[in-house]
């Protein structure tokens, strides 16, 4: 009986001391899982970056906010000029024949001076394509597909001419005029139309794999936002663009419209016009005006923790703000982009090292 009871006591000691071992064990895991939540994955990024982008965090004050461009930043790839790509490809474009020669030369400001690199006119090379968008026009109003038009000689010199122009204005006039000449290829589009194309491009692209969203981005805006830094996307390309894949939860960036500026053109139902002059457009200085004016009362009058740029257009933002930490997505740019990493006042993440998702 004695030794009944001894075995008794001795199974519920044993029970306690088990159950007590198996709740720390899980307790254990718990904060070993809570801690793996808080890190950021090291992943593709290089040593110096990861342990500068921990420190940067670690040191962030109260209502901290950061600013990202978004084209070969945020993502890999121009979402505008896939959107060109995709239009051209798929034949979207929304305006008439009649209004083609315009379309292709809109704020264009010498239509007769030849594109550097290029060796043609701007007006050469817009009457050409205007000509062949009326015959592939033609063609699918009589219910060609596709498929026909990109086997015909009039589809590959169209988009041949296309890029050539696209490229002449980039090598030859300011990035304004790029800025402004790029949305006449949108026009007749209402700014819902551009949302929902812009989504089917992006859609498309991703699935080429030829527009990235890499781990390393989405992980590093979870991580900022988990440690109270607020992100805005300050971008180039046309604000409605960038809205359709940055606040679309599909394509999971978590963006609100209010956290993302880009480029605007003047109100209209339709996406036309000249750019908004009563806006600080958001290339070159205008992105350090974007951000002084919209983001820093924001955030108690304070500089941006951490900004990210990839290209020329991002340097003023990147240099303007000396507390700031600077990162820079290295894609092998020359120019002022080149001369800035070579000051090693930046962290520089080479930017087709990365992640998939």
């Amino acid at each position: 009986m004695v030794i009944s009871r001894f075995c008794v006591h001795l199974q519920k000691n044993l029970m306690i001391f088990m159950s007590r071992k198996f709740a720390f064990v899980v307790l254990l895991l718990a904060m070993i899982s809570c801690g793996g939540r808080e890190k950021l994955p090291r992943d593709a990024w290089n040593e110096d970056v990861y342990n500068g982008l921990i420190s940067c965090v670690d040191k962030a004050p109260s209502n901290s906010y950061a600013v990202f461009d978004f084209d070969n930043t945020t993502i890999i790839g121009d979402i505008s000029m896939l959107l060109m790509e995709y239009m051209v490809e798929n034949m979207r474009f929304a305006f008439e024949p009649s209004e083609s020669f315009d379309a292709f030369t809109s704020y264009i400001p010498a239509l007769d001076l030849e594109l550097k690199g290029v060796g043609r006119t701007s007006r050469s090379l817009a009457l050409e394509m205007s000509a062949d968008y009326t015959v592939l026009r033609s063609h699918i109003a009589k219910g060609e597909s596709i498929e026909f038009l990109r086997n015909t000689e009039v589809w590959k010199r169209l988009k041949s001419n296309l890029f050539l122009l696209n490229d002449g204005i980039e090598n030859t006039f300011d990035y304004a005029t790029w800025c402004s000449w790029a949305p006449g290829l949108l026009r007749g589009l209402t700014y819902a139309e551009l949302t929902s194309l812009t989504k089917e491009s992006v859609g498309y692209w991703m699935g080429e794999e030829k527009l990235i969203l890499p781990k390393e981005t989405v992980d590093l805006f979870d991580y900022l936002r988990r440690k109270g830094v607020d992100i805005y996307l300050c971008s180039a390309s046309l604000e409605v663009i960038v809205e359709a894949m940055a606040c679309d939860p599909e394509f999971g960036l978590g963006f609100a419209p209010d956290h993302v500026f880009g480029v605007r053109l003047e109100k209209s139902e339709y996406v036309e016009g000249p750019l908004d002059a009563t806006y600080p457009q958001t290339f070159l200085e205008g992105k350090v005006k974007c951000i002084n004016q919209f983001m820093r009362g924001e955030h108690d009058g304070k500089d941006p923790v951490l900004i990210a740029g990839d290209s020329v257009g991002d340097v003023p933002m990147l240099t303007a703000f000396p507390k700031s930490v600077s990162l820079v997505y290295d894609c092998a740019r020359s120019g002022a982009i080149a001369d800035y990493i070579r000051t090693g006042a930046c962290l520089v993440q080479p930017r087709y090292e990365y992640t998939k998702l």
